[in-house]
Parts: structure tokens; C-alpha cells; sequence
């Protein structure tokens, strides 16, 4: 695959604490720029986001209950909400953990439900943070997930333990057993991990380091 292959399937993140302005404005233009399948910015930033890319056809990604994943299921809901609201196309958010290690899926399903039913059609990424997870628990999340409806599993935030990788992308898709796609984000850095992230089976990229991966030059 071509580097610039790579951009459709590439979510663009631009979400460090410290990010300012300047630096959302740069990512939206890098965002045209490669034309990056869509940015991933913070629920503060959605406006800000969806005016600079407004008609481009570039999806505006907002993360939801992050990095850590541990307000209650109606804050969640909440904050979705009001970035689809604000015109956020997509809505990655970090699933409870806490539940997960008491492998309590139930509550997995009830939550994603509760997103769903406050972003009325918008696509719905829920963040597992895998590098907590052992294997059993990455099943049957994805599972309760996808049994949920939820269009997208996703790996990382990239603030936790652990990164993507192409073991952790095979078992999800095992688990989902075609209910769900599966995105790969955490730790992606070089061009070699992305492609070998697609090739195991992940349907979209989320990273930092789009400009790396996709840049010819590199």
C-alpha cells in the first residue's frame, strides 16, 4: 500500500492536553491537506472543528468520557450528545474500565446503549483501552460491544498502558464476527505498524502521526 493509501483509512488525532488553537487550525489544514479519513479532536473542539472542514467531506471525530473512561454512563451520554450537537460526525468514547476488570458486560451494553440513544444515528467507537484488558475481558467486550450495535471497537486512547497491536486487532475482529469494525489507535507511529494493523484486520487507523505515515518523503 502507498503512502497515500493510507490516509483514507487514517483518523487524524490532534488531542494532547496542551493543544491550543493554533495547533486544532493545523491539524484541520493537515487534515485536507493529506485528506485524512477524518480528525479526532477533544468534545470542547467539535465546533471549532466542523467550521474549518464544513463541506469538505472530512469527518469530525469527537472522544467522549476520555482518557480514562470512568464518568457515569449518563455523563457520557451527555457529553455525546452535545458534541453531536455541535456537528461531531463520530463519536469515540472510552468505555468503563472498571467494569471491565470486574467483567461486568452488562453494564458494557447498557452504557453503549445509552450513548446510542442520545446521538440518534451518528457512528459510535467505543475505546476499550486494551492494555489493562486480558484477553477473555478484550472478548467479551467486543462482544457485549457489538451485541449492543455498536459500529466500531476500538483498541487505545493512546494516554493508558499498552499500544495497537496486530494480536489485540485479530481477536477483536474474531469477536465481533463481522457485527462491528475494528479500530486500530495507540502507540501507531511508523508506516509499517499502520499497514500491518489493516492487513490484521482493523478497518480504520486512529494516530498522531498521520503525516509520517502518509508522507511520501518519509
Amino acid at each position: 500500500m502507498q503512502p497515500h493509501e493510507l490516509a483514507q483509512f487514517t483518523d487524524h488525532a490532534v488531542l494532547r492536553p496542551d493543544a491550543s488553537s493554533r495547533d486544532l487550525d493545523r491539524a484541520c489544514d493537515e487534515t485536507l491537506q493529506f485528506r485524512f479519513r477524518g480528525i479526532c479532536v477533544p468534545s470542547g473542539a467539535v465546533g471549532h472543528a466542523k467550521r474549518r472542514l464544513k463541506d469538505t467531506g472530512i469527518k469530525v471525530s469527537s472522544t467522549v468520557g476520555f482518557p480514562h473512561g470512568n464518568s457515569a454512563p449518563d455523563v457520557k451520554a451527555w457529553e455525546a450528545t452535545r458534541a453531536a450537537a455541535m456537528g461531531a460526525d463520530e463519536i469515540d468514547y472510552v468505555v468503563s474500565i472498571g467494569a471491565l476488570m470486574d467483567n461486568d458486560f452488562r453494564f458494557i451494553r447498557e452504557e453503549a446503549v445509552a450513548i446510542m440513544r442520545g446521538t440518534r444515528g451518528k457512528i459510535i467507537k467505543g475505546i476499550l483501552e486494551v492494555g489493562y484488558l486480558n484477553d477473555e475481558q478484550k472478548w467479551g467486550a467486543a462482544q457485549a460491544l457489538s451485541d449492543a450495535g455498536v459500529p466500531y471497537v476500538k483498541t487505545c486512547t493512546g494516554f493508558g498502558p499498552g499500544m495497537a497491536t496486530e494480536d489485540d486487532v485479530r481477536l477483536l475482529v474474531r469477536a465481533i464476527a463481522g457485527r462491528a469494525l475494528v479500530k486500530a489507535s495507540g502507540g501507531i507511529r511508523e508506516r509499517w505498524q499502520a499497514i500491518q494493523l489493516l492487513s490484521a484486520g482493523a478497518a480504520v487507523i486512529g494516530t498522531s502521526h498521520g503525516i509520517r505515515i502518509c508522507s511520501p518523503e518519509v
